[in-house]
């Protein structure tokens, strides 16, 4: 039940965002359109900039629809490409202006990139993402030299560096097309 009020407070912050720009909507113009009291507000975010960084979590990429769609493909190469799609989907979805405050938001605080072997603390994306990358360095689809954390930190770089490319580059840029070539540069997936 939070976690739907926290979603639904979010979704009208992005709105109000794309309609007036992050700068000029307060915490008060948040709380009126979500109907609820800035106190309120406080109890799910402790700022703006927190509503805006929650966004990156990365359990918020994928929803569960793409997670079964991921899990009736066989191929782990396939997998990974669905998976980063996805991805690539939801910042779409936020927009450039979005991405470009969750980014400043979040300079301060570090995204949640695997670098270390602790499994068990992943998120479930991560832990299912995590197994597309193993099965795929198991069926030598990609590059075989590095460990399956290893190539998902990578591919989390990428993506972050990609973004900001795409968030504040000044021409138009086919997101996806961009991240899923650097993707494929990194991880040694030959073309057929």
């Amino acid at each position: 039940m939070k976690d739907n009020k926290k979603r639904e407070i979010q979704q009208i912050a992005l709105d109000l965002f794309r309609q007036e720009t992050y700068e000029k909507v307060s915490v008060n113009q948040i709380a009126k359109a979500a109907g609820i009291s800035k106190n309120t507000f406080y109890y799910y975010f402790t700022s703006k900039e927190e509503l805006v960084r929650d966004i990156l979590r990365p359990e918020l990429f994928i929803d569960e629809d793409v997670i079964i769609q991921l899990s009736a493909l066989d191929d782990p190469l396939e997998q990974i490409h669905a998976l980063n799609e996805s991805m690539i989907r939801y910042f779409v979805k936020l927009g450039k202006p979005i991405v470009k405050v969750a980014f400043r938001a979040n300079l301060n605080n570090e995204f949640p990139i695997v670098e270390k072997d602790n499994y068990h603390e992943l998120p479930m994306i991560m832990k299912i993402t995590m197994n597309f990358f193993k099965r795929a360095i198991e069926a030598k689809v990609i590059r075989t030299d590095l460990k399956a954390h290893q190539l998902m930190a990578l591919t989390g770089v990428i993506l972050f560096g990609v973004l900001q490319m795409w968030a504040s580059a000044p021409r138009e840029l086919d997101l996806e097309k961009f991240f899923m070539g650097q993707i494929d540069a990194v991880l040694c997936v030959k073309k057929a």
